[in-house]
């Protein structure tokens, strides 16, 4: 009996072995977008407009990022979340108050340049807690109350553009001051030299940085961590999991508040990265 449950344990399991198969065609995918890059744009400036590109590709999914990142701690928890553009709605618009706001009390102490730094950090920790208290809603509306789910993040949706909208209109719609503007470009030394890797991956903006290592820190911590093996067994049988001394409520609250946060910062690269502007919707 044990000897046929290895087996079959063995059988479904994916073969360690084959890891040098997805890096050989890693390595292909690159070398052929490199390539068809270089076909397509590379005969205009060379190989500076093809790493301008790719540099710009990853700026800009970054908020694209955030936003599936928020998705899969959700779903792997077995909530269903689709208020996720209501988080980065509601990230962005707090964000750039705060970032606007913060700057105009700091700048005659501090002196321009380092109220417009901390004014940027306190404006991304603002939108994230912002963007925390609509999961938190979601949660206890979907978790504790067991309301539908899709229900409840259309409401966070609705919520979070009935809200931004009423505070733009109070408060962001005219006679407002010279804000700091958005975050520099944070240039990483020596790795920033690098030939063509360099100017793609080192060459950006704090938020990007961020969204870099929550790719590594999300994929570990799921799948190599026991609290990650707990969240799935959450997500896939939560009756299971609570058979086995698993706190599905917890854990549940912990994966969708820690999904607010990853949507906050989605939500504030939007007023903090890209633009310095905000607008209803």
């Amino acid at each position: 009996m044990r000897m046929e449950a290895t087996n079959t344990l063995a059988r479904r399991t994916p073969l360690r072995g084959t890891w040098w198969v997805t890096v050989l065609l890693s390595a292909f995918g690159l070398v052929a977008a490199w390539v068809l890059l270089n076909l397509v744009i590379g005969g205009k400036c060379g190989e500076k407009c093809v790493t301008d590109t790719l540099a710009q590709m990853f700026r800009l999914a970054t908020p694209i990022a955030f936003a599936a990142f928020c998705g899969v701690m959700c779903e792997r928890a077995g909530v269903v979340d689709i208020g996720i553009e209501g988080k980065l709605l509601m990230g962005a618009m707090v964000g750039y108050a705060v970032n606007l706001f913060a700057f105009q009390a700091l700048k005659d102490s501090m002196g321009i340049a380092a109220a417009g730094n901390l004014s940027r950090w306190l404006a991304v920790l603002a939108g994230v807690l912002a963007s925390v208290v609509l999961a938190a809603l979601h949660a206890v509306v979907s978790i504790d109350f067991k309301v539908n789910q899709i229900i409840s993040g259309t409401v966070v949706n609705i919520l979070a553009l009935g809200v931004t909208g009423y505070f733009y209109r109070q408060f962001l719609a005219e006679n407002l001051p010279a804000g700091p503007g958005t975050f520099p470009i944070m240039n990483i030394p020596l790795l920033d030299k690098i030939p063509f890797i360099g100017p793609i991956l080192f060459q950006q903006k704090p938020l990007t940085y961020i969204m870099f290592i929550l790719v590594f820190a999300i994929q570990y911590v799921l799948f190599f961590t026991p609290w990650g093996l707990r969240t799935r067994a959450v997500g896939e049988h939560p009756r299971a999991a609570d058979t086995l001394g698993i706190n599905v409520f917890t854990t549940r609250y912990i994966n969708v508040l820690f999904a607010g946060v990853i949507a906050g910062l989605g939500g504030v690269w939007f007023t903090l990265e890209a633009v310095d502007v905000f607008n209803p919707g």
